[in-house]
């Protein structure tokens, strides 16, 4: 079994992709939760050649699984994901990682909604954390919060967020309102 982390031109990384044993190439979908064939992959990976294949473990497989790299836009890209809700020949990922289910982004979240609606309201929780060079991000998440966007907080009411650079990382806390 072959993984790799897809990089495009730019060096974002945008698929987690498994080679089998049949030299097909499938890149995981966040969207649906599963490994899906993905074409366009399979020409680059053996003709183009435009994004770059960098091999990984199955623990980086599983980490870049929780980041959430290669979710798809559902507003703009809604028949992407359609088709691949109804792909019969999707594989989960215990299939090709051999491991647990990875819970999705939306149940991560809510575990942690969960954690902080049982704190006491004013402790700070990390909600996310993010590479240094990554604080864009961050910052965009504070926003999401901030304006309710991320539907897991809602419910909570009021919440507080900041930022925070510890080490290499910057991290998105988040606390119940007091």
């Amino acid at each position: 079994m072959n993984l790799y982390l897809v990089r495009n031109t730019t060096g974002d990384a945008i698929w987690i992709a498994h080679e089998d044993d049949e030299m097909r190439i499938w890149s995981y979908v966040p969207n649906t939760g599963k490994f899906h064939l993905n074409q366009g992959l399979y020409l680059d990976f053996f003709f183009e050649h435009k994004n770059t294949y960098e091999p990984i473990t199955v623990a980086a497989a599983q980490q870049a699984i929780r980041d959430g790299i290669g979710k798809l836009d559902g507003r703009t890209l809604s028949h992407l994901i359609e088709r691949f809700q109804a792909d019969p020949s999707a594989r989960t990922v215990e299939d090709v990682l051999g491991a647990t289910p990875i819970p999705t982004t939306r149940q991560q979240a809510s575990a942690r909604a969960r954690a902080l609606a049982a704190a006491p309201a004013g402790q700070w929780m990390t909600w996310k954390s993010y590479p240094r060079e990554r604080k864009q991000l961050a910052h965009v998440a504070v926003t999401d919060i901030r304006s309710g966007k991320v539907r897991a907080l809602r419910e909570l009411g009021k919440v507080d967020v900041r930022l925070e650079d510890v080490d290499d990382q910057v991290q998105v806390l988040v606390a119940r309102a007091s």
